[in-house]
């Protein structure tokens, strides 16, 4: 059987169970508001953590849900049908033994910063989850690896549709991510991937190509900037541009040697400016 928890139902349950070393399988349909937040907050024993697979989640669902369980090596796995806003905030703050993160599957991540600083503070975290989703709104992915200083690779963003400033700061000034990871988009929003990797110094490699062909103002700007050993550009397919689309892109990039084809027979204001 599964069940629902009603709002608050189970917040800060097991909070401060210092000796707990592995969290009870999760079994549910529906979280409510704040219904899974704090739920095993500062577990300091808590080493392991079953996979999360819950149809939806509601504001704050499960926010903080393992705040400084400093123990635990690998987030779970998690598959969602409906995000709502903040609906894996802050999720895993402060777990600084986490070395890598479990893929994350959602359908439809539409409230705002519905996994934004989700691994805030991870400082061993080498490995980023793969992203899979139809669609994420506004701010749903920004800063999500803040303070994940040791991230080396980077797994694959799948998502149809990323809406506005969605990925944000994603990968931004991460000093040993050498790899990009792919993007796999057909619709981007505004600032939808903007700063996402920003200032990585180590960064070599870049996606073969950006897919997405349906652009909006800022969508890419400052993607790149400050990568100073990337050599080779992504392939940018996508024919209908928009204000500022490219804006800075690979600014500062001082190693890059290729350069994308520009396939757009139309320009738009701004589209290839590096207002800096």
């Amino acid at each position: 059987s599964s069940y629902s928890i009603d709002d608050y139902g189970c917040s800060y349950m097991f909070y401060s169970c210092d000796v707990l070393s592995e969290a009870p399988t999760i079994n549910v349909e529906t979280v409510g508001a704040r219904g899974m937040a704090y739920m095993f907050r500062e577990c300091y024993g808590l080493t392991s953590a079953p996979a999360i697979n819950v149809e939806t989640v509601g504001a704050r669902g499960m926010a903080y849900m393992f705040r400084g369980c400093t123990a635990l090596t690998t987030a779970p796995a998690i598959t969602a049908e409906d995000v709502d806003i903040y609906g894996f905030y802050e999720m895993f703050w402060d777990c600084t033994s986490m070395t890598k993160a479990g893929d994350i599957t959602i359908k439809n991540a539409a409230g705002e910063g519905a996994f934004c600083w989700m691994y805030d503070n991870c400082s061993a975290l080498t490995v980023s989850p793969a992203i899979t989703a139809d669609s994420i709104g506004y701010k749903a992915g920004e800063n999500m690896f803040t303070g994940c200083q040791a991230l080396e690779k980077a797994n694959a963003i799948n998502v149809k549709k990323i809406g506005p400033n969605a990925l944000q700061n994603l990968f931004a000034s991460k000093p040993e991510l050498e790899e990009a990871v792919a993007v796999n988009a057909e619709q981007l929003g505004v600032y939808a991937c903007y700063q996402m990797f920003n200032g990585c110094p180590k960064l070599e490699k870049a996606p073969a190509t950006l897919p997405a062909t349906t652009l909006a103002d800022h969508c890419y700007s400052d993607m790149f900037a400050g990568c100073t050993k990337l050599e080779k550009a992504p392939a940018l397919p996508a024919q209908t541009l928009a204000p500022y689309c490219y804006n800075y892109m690979f600014g500062n990039c001082t190693s890059l040697t290729e350069a994308p084809e520009l396939k757009a027979a139309t320009l738009v204001d701004h589209c290839y400016c590096a207002d800096v």
